[in-house]
């Protein structure tokens, strides 16, 4: 009976749920944290604003699409790109094509006077105070955004990940324009062009703005460039420790090894620097 017993417990305890619990540490057996979990669309509420409810539903419209570097499009669409879309395509609003961009043309703005509409942005590159990702805010403390590994997703902006690399929030002044009706301040036009990536200093002669057919085969020379200067520099190293001993083996083998060593550190993360 006792076995029996345990097992439905067990059973019972597999039952999938909106939420995951945690225990507190140190806490009595009742005290347990709520991890919030991410709604599966945005909300729309008959109490918006017109411009609002045109701006979230084009931004739902988006979930599920695959992240590509430089992607403009349902295809594929990096995170700059996605918020550019959704503003061009639901109220014809302009954005510069770069999270970094975007953060220094919005309207600067405390995380605790976030609305539907205003942007997030990140700095993801580890020893780095540049922006390099950006989301937009849809309500109830959550963001949708495109995410390099899962495509545009909803998050909640409570996940550890986005809290410890949150950087600072921003507002489009046209469009706070439109929902509030006190016109715009922005120091800052819309682009006059269109969107275009933005060129980081190094491999420019690479990332030149183009297709979205050709941004990904941007972001993979790009990573090929980083991953042959650190053989490179790799090898080096070994003919310089063993003059008369790296043979053609040897110099093989450490190039394999070095190679291994940057795949696991994520290249994705180092090309993002140059696109988002």
């Amino acid at each position: 009976m006792a076995l029996v017993s345990a097992l439905c417990l067990l059973a019972s305890s597999c039952h999938s749920s909106r939420h995951s619990v945690t225990a507190v540490k140190g806490a009595g057996a009742s005290s347990v944290q709520v991890k919030k979990t991410a709604p599966e669309h945005v909300k729309v509420t008959s109490s918006m604003a017109d411009p609002t409810k045109t701006l979230l539903k084009e931004a739902d419209s988006w979930l599920g699409t695959p992240y590509r570097y430089a992607g403009n499009s349902k295809s594929g669409v990096d995170c700059s790109g996605f918020v550019c879309m959704v503003f061009n395509n639901a109220l014809s609003i302009k954005l510069p094509r770069s999270s970094a961009q975007q953060g220094e043309w919005c309207r600067k703005l405390n995380k605790a006077d976030l609305e539907p509409g205003d942007l997030i942005f990140f700095t993801t590159v580890s020893g780095s105070s540049k922006i390099t990702h950006v989301g937009m805010y849809i309500g109830d403390g959550n963001m949708i955004h495109a995410s390099t590994s899962k495509g545009v997703v909803i998050s909640p902006l409570t996940e550890a990940y986005y809290a410890r690399t949150y950087h600072s929030c921003g507002r489009v002044e046209q469009y706070y324009a439109m929902i509030s009706g006190k016109g715009s301040k922005q120091k800052n036009p819309a682009p006059k062009n269109e969107p275009s990536v933005e060129k980081p200093d190094k491999y420019e002669d690479i990332l030149i703005a183009g297709s979205e057919k050709r941004g990904k085969q941007q972001a993979k020379d790009v990573a090929a460039m980083v991953v042959k200067d650190a053989v490179d520099k790799g090898t080096a190293k070994l003919v310089a420790a063993t003059p008369g001993e790296a043979t053609r083996a040897a110099l093989e083998k450490q190039r394999r090894k070095i190679l291994d060593e940057v795949v696991e550190q994520k290249i994705d993360s180092i090309v993002s620097d140059f696109f988002d």
